[in-house]
């Protein structure tokens, strides 16, 4: 969305020769976003640099803060549509996997395609045929260093982030987000024709796991709670190995429901705060899931004040005791059909309906 956004802003500034204070862009969802510039400059006399300062809101991301830069050139004459051209702190794709051509920079599918719609727009309010030529140079200032804070580098992008998204809005603690990077992590691997992962619960357990095997930075995936999804992908995606890697508590909830398989209707956790997306039905019948998540306001730690949490941790005289997040909750939980004579599972739902998570029922 920053990036579309930019993008506009730039294109109407190269334009009409007028600036912007903020520009309205069409989102995936159906919906519209307006955003306030950050900056929309001249840099010659045919290009206009424009920028938007990623707000990620309450989702742990780590472009949150970042200012994303569109440098906008266009040749009226010119047929060729919208060309993205990476510029400094965006990273290059330099593996294949990732559904983005080798050599390209690292803008999914649907910012690319944002990009395009906002640029038409643009073109088509101002009398211009919607293929004339635009060049969008996309810059992140700080991207290499973000970067150094996330997995690019294990999937082969290079040189800085990732314009990622798949809705246009900012979903906080996203666990579809979360799921899909997981996903994305075994595709590339399973591209670049790795036949042995380390899925791992976590960094600590990551690094107990590169003690033992000598892989390839690639090979090492942290599936978190997605231990079933990330498993379910490997096989998917013809891995002929995967090593899961856990602390012992993570392990042992894993492990007793294979002990209880076949034995009880359903074995599950709820110790984590947050659902897996791992509910199944074991081979014996027994329904299982790592963790079933809590009900509650997940915009919260677990499910305590956010504010007044952050403010015990850091020892602030002026926190209070813990007390319950009073927005919008969402439902967790799991639906098992049960045998009448067995009392074994049948079919397993999750349940999730309301507050910050993404519904599934």
């Amino acid at each position: 969305s920053c990036a579309a956004a930019a993008a506009k802003a730039a294109l109407l500034c190269l334009l009409t020769r007028e600036t912007p204070e903020q520009v309205t862009i069409h989102l995936p969802v159906g919906q519209t976003a307006t955003f306030k510039l950050n900056r929309c400059q001249w840099i010659t006399e045919t290009e206009v640099l424009a920028s938007v300062i990623k707000d990620g809101g309450d989702d742990p991301d780590a472009t949150h803060g970042a200012e994303i830069c569109v440098t906008v050139s266009s040749n009226k004459d010119g047929r060729d549509g919208v060309k993205l051209v990476r510029g400094s702190g965006v990273g290059e794709v330099t593996r294949p996997g990732t559904g983005i051509p080798v050599g390209e920079p690292a803008v999914t599918r649907v910012p690319r395609r944002m990009i395009e719609q906002s640029v038409s727009e643009v073109l088509d309010n101002h009398g211009l045929d919607i293929s004339t030529s635009v060049i969008c140079e996309i810059s992140v200032p700080t991207g290499e260093q973000i970067a150094e804070k996330t997995t690019n580098a294990r999937l082969g992008v290079l040189g800085g982030i990732s314009i990622l998204g798949s809705t246009g809005v900012v979903q906080p603690f996203s666990t579809a987000s979360w799921r899909a990077s997981v996903h994305l992590a075994i595709d590339v691997a399973a591209t670049n024709n790795l036949d042995h992962l380390v899925l791992s619960t976590g960094t600590r357990s990551e690094e107990f796991a590169r003690e033992y095997f000598d892989l390839p930075d690639m090979a090492y995936v942290e599936a978190g709670i997605f231990s079933g999804a990330a498993l379910k992908r490997s096989v998917m995606r013809g891995v002929k190995r995967a090593t899961q890697v856990g602390m012992v508590g993570k392990l042992s909830k894993m492990a007793m429901g294979y002990f209880f398989d076949g034995k009880a209707t359903m074995v599950v956790g709820t110790h984590t705060h947050v659902p897996t997306s791992d509910y199944r039905i074991l081979e014996k019948g027994t329904a299982y899931q790592t963790d079933i998540g809590m009900c509650g306001d997940y915009n919260s730690v677990i499910g305590m004040n956010r504010d007044n949490s952050l403010k015990k941790f850091f020892k602030d005289s002026s926190a209070k005791k813990h007390y319950p997040a009073l927005g919008e909750a969402t439902i967790s939980g799991l639906l098992v059909e049960a045998d009448d004579e067995t009392g074994l599972a049948k079919k397993v739902e999750p349940i999730i309906v309301g507050g910050a998570l993404e519904s599934r029922i």
